[in-house]
């Protein structure tokens, strides 16, 4: 299906970007983390660009290897993040131990959102456990102003990864408050991203393959539709579509298995395969 395929993306990157920077990730950024885990709120989704990148160049290998990290470090975020002491985490696959503090910039229910979906990705339950015990109180400390829906869709997959059958009415409590008269900021292109996670929910719940389909067409054609066009398109984090990716890897490991292929969900990412060669 076109709308499926990836839109137009012209790397403005040298060839050396991608290999410079797997080198910083993988030698420089360790000790940081290590010393400020709890301040480095936006890392997990700058790694996941790097990751759709690394796609984009066909430098599959990188592409896996990112996402690993991002699910490292969104999780090391929520682990260290309104703590005091020291917390531990892992990173690369090494454990590490470094202080809790109170973040300067507090992670985002978007941001949540991010991590909630990378560590789904990585299905390791020990990430996984971290960012769904990130207590909704803690988003309510970033700065701006943000549409109360964000906080209710966080609660929402929150609910849906722990097996709360109480997400079904979190799910509904988004949706009011996904309605005109309640959105302050959020632009509707936007907010069709935020519903398509609600149909990925409920598509899984059903446990059909049909749904899934559907709603996954739905989530990728929203996420391509805010995503390619305009100053997004030329950003290279809109290349995958993590949402589609991380339910469409919890569906299959539930045995619902997809028949949707798209340039934004890799079907490797999805089964948990290796990467192509």
């Amino acid at each position: 299906m076109k709308d499926l395929q990836h839109h137009k993306y012209v790397s403005p990157f040298e060839p050396d970007f991608l290999p410079e920077n797997k080198a910083y990730w993988e030698e420089t950024f360790p000790p940081i983390l290590q010393r400020r885990a709890s301040q480095l709120a936006g890392t997990a989704r700058d790694l996941s660009w790097q990751a759709a990148l690394a796609m984009h160049e066909r430098q599959f290998g990188l592409t896996k290897r990112f996402l690993s990290l991002a699910g490292e470090v969104a999780a090391a975020v929520c682990v260290a993040s309104f703590r005091t002491g020291d917390v531990s985490f892992t990173y690369g696959g090494v454990s590490m131990t470094g202080p809790g503090g109170v973040p300067e910039i507090v992670l985002s229910p978007q941001e949540w959102r991010t991590s909630f979906e990378l560590v789904m990705l990585s299905r390791r339950a020990d990430l996984i456990r971290a960012v769904l015990d990130y207590p909704e109180e803690y988003l309510r400390h970033a700065g701006g102003e943000r549409d109360e829906y964000g906080f209710t869709l966080v609660e929402t997959m929150r609910a849906f990864g722990l097996g709360q059958a109480r997400w079904k009415d979190l799910a509904l409590e988004t949706e009011r408050n996904m309605e005109p008269e309640r959105i302050r900021i959020a632009p509707a292109n936007w907010l069709a991203m935020e519903r398509g996670r609600l149909g990925l929910m409920r598509a899984i719940d059903t446990g059909s393959a049909a749904e899934l389909d559907a709603a996954l067409v739905a989530m990728i054609k929203a996420h391509k539709a805010y995503y390619g066009r305009g100053a997004e398109a030329k950003k290279p984090g809109g290349l995958l579509c993590l949402p589609a990716l991380a339910f469409a890897a919890m569906a299959h490991d539930r045995g619902i298995r997809t028949s949707v292929v798209s340039d934004y969900m890799p079907l490797w990412l999805v089964r948990g395969e290796d990467p192509p060669a």
